[in-house]
């Protein structure tokens, strides 16, 4: 597993997983996107983060 706090939100580094989740029904990232372009939400106010987690499968 890596955690990484993130200091941006390119969409192209999760397009797939955008993708993925519109197909399933699930919008938030969609909304975190367009909130993040916007700058209605940014992450910069105080506690507040950004991170990454990916979990490397191995079968």
């Amino acid at each position: 597993m890596k955690i990484i706090k993130l200091t941006y939100l390119a969409k192209r580094d999760i397009k797939e997983l955008l993708t993925e989740s519109q197909e399933e029904g699930f919008f938030f990232l969609t909304k975190l996107v367009a909130e993040y372009k916007n700058r209605q939400n940014v992450f910069n106010k105080t506690g507040e983060r950004l991170w990454e987690f990916t979990v490397n499968k191995t079968n």
